[in-house]
This record gives C-alpha cells, structure tokens and sequence, in this order.
C-alpha cells in the first residue's frame, strides 16, 4: 500500500495517517501458531509480524511504526501477553487500570476502539 512505501509523504493530515496505519497494524490474518509464538524480551512484545516496544510506545508491522498512548500501550501489551485466554472485563481493568479503580463505563470499549483503528 502506499503506507508501505518508504518516505512516502501523502498530504494527508497527521491523525487521518496515523488512523490509515493503525488500520494496516489490525489487517492481518492470525493462526493459532502465531499465538504459540508470542515473544517477549524485555520491553518488547511480539505476536506473529506485530512488535510492540512497551517502554518507547511504539507498535510496529514490517516498516510501519505508530506511537501508542500509555492506556494503548498497556492494553496491548496485556492482551499480548495473554494468548489463548478468555479476559473477562473485570480482568482486563484490574490488569490496564488497576485493582478497584473506576473507570468510565466506556472506557474499555473506547480503547479497544482505537487499538482497533
């Protein structure tokens, strides 16, 4: 795609760019090898093509890399870190906001919503 190419300067503002890269981050078809897979070293994650560096938040595919928000960061990197796992709601906030804290009731929702784009 034209992301793809390097340099690539398209005139597009900067959040409808980064909206098309995150969109090419979620494309991919997963196997349930690339679960098996799932590597971590240090403050790098990664699950089949996607790599996440936790510590400079970055999620990248092939030669496409987008900054991630810290609650981005977080729960990705926990649902990396659990393959194969049903997560309920409750296991999810604990981990991403912690234990008792009271997010809006959208909240996850509206995260996932991003990770997703």
């Amino acid at each position: 795609t034209v992301l793809d190419s390097p340099g690539h300067k398209s005139g597009r503002d900067e959040a409808t760019q980064n909206e098309l890269t995150r969109n090419e981050l979620t494309q991919t078809e997963f196997t349930p090898n690339d679960f098996i897979s799932a590597t971590s070293t240090g403050t790098v994650l990664q699950f089949a093509n996607l790599r996440l560096n936790i510590e400079n938040q970055l999620a990248s595919r092939g030669d496409t890399t987008i900054e991630l928000s810290e609650k981005e960061v977080q729960l990705l990197a926990y649902l990396m870190r659990s393959p194969h796992q049903l997560l309920t709601h409750s296991q999810i906030y604990d981990a991403v906001w912690g234990k008792g804290a009271a997010p809006s009731s959208n909240a996850l929702a509206a995260q996932m919503r991003l990770l997703r784009k």
